[in-house]
């Protein structure tokens, strides 16, 4: 069922329709007005010219200052951070306010988020520890998933893996910048260990972006974790 519309739907509903009227039918009725004015010289169509340009000076004013309003409150959404879990809710990270959900069309991914306008992804892959053999370890698994990517890339160029700790979890990561039909990509691949699952934090931006796009793409990462329940 359709949730009701809120009483500020409405009003954004009103504002809209009333904004579309003054922006097209106000600038017809001024150019009217003004060949009216002219073929009759009525001073009576010269008032109405007049009053018209100011209507549509009015409404050109009223919708430059509801769109800047409008960017600004954006922008300020954006700065307040975002939530992100898989379906089951077995884990979560934490993304900027201007992500979102995403279907980046990856069969095996449980999380898919990003903005498309910033060309800013995250993926998150699980595998079940008890899928590999006892002795399969984190660093195995960072081997063997980090060179799959290697792999498919032209031009690869990639770090030595870091060992960090992602909340109290065993991690490892390396940077891998390499070309993908012609793009070149830059990816922070992270690599999880949790309790009972082997995790990968995949993170990605386009090579041209990365300075501005590393940096939120390190702290998604860094905010990862697994449920307590």
């Amino acid at each position: 069922m359709d949730a009701a519309a809120s009483p500020e739907d409405a009003g954004f509903l009103i504002f809209g329709v009333l904004g579309c009227f003054a922006t097209v039918a106000v600038p017809i009725l001024f150019i009217f007005c003004l060949i009216m004015a002219i073929v009759r010289k009525s001073k009576g169509w010269t008032v109405a010219t007049i009053v018209m340009g100011v209507l549509g000076l009015g409404a050109v004013i009223a919708a430059v200052a509801f769109s800047a309003n409008q960017v600004a409150e954006a922008v300020e959404e954006s700065k307040i951070p975002r939530e992100f879990a898989d379906d089951e809710g077995r884990f979560a990270l934490t993304g900027p306010g201007s992500w979102s959900v995403q279907d980046l069309g990856h069969p095996d991914a449980e999380l898919e988020i990003g903005n498309l306008f910033a060309e800013e992804y995250v993926m998150v892959i699980s595998e079940a520890k008890s899928e590999f053999d006892e002795d399969f370890s984190l660093d195995d698994f960072a081997d063997i998933a980090g060179g799959a990517m290697i792999d498919v890339l032209e031009d690869p160029d990639y770090s030595e893996f870091e060992e960090l700790t992602v909340n109290g979890m065993p991690a490892r990561r390396h940077r891998l910048n390499g070309t993908i039909d012609g793009i070149r990509i830059a990816y922070v691949n992270t690599f999880v260990e949790g309790k009972e699952d082997f995790h990968q934090v995949l993170a990605w931006t386009l090579e041209v972006k990365q300075d501005l796009a590393i940096e939120k793409l390190q702290e998604a990462a860094n905010s990862f974790r697994e449920s307590s329940n």
